[in-house]
């Protein structure tokens, strides 16, 4: 498994451990509540969660 594979089953287990924890999927969260979440699941700071966050979206518009 390569590094990359790890951090992503990694980063997968960790979404999948606050979607229990919360019974709510990241899906359902509104932005600013994406945020916190992913701010913890990933440890990122709030401006690259952010920046993630408005990455993903501009990639999903783009399909």
């Amino acid at each position: 498994m390569t590094v990359e594979n790890s951090r992503n089953e990694e980063v997968k287990r960790r979404i999948q451990k606050w979607e229990q924890e919360n019974n709510k999927q990241l899906q359902e969260c509104s932005r600013e509540e994406w945020i916190l979440a992913m701010q913890g699941i990933m440890a990122m700071t709030r401006r690259e969660t952010e920046e993630y966050l408005d990455h993903l979206l501009a990639q999903n518009n783009n399909y």
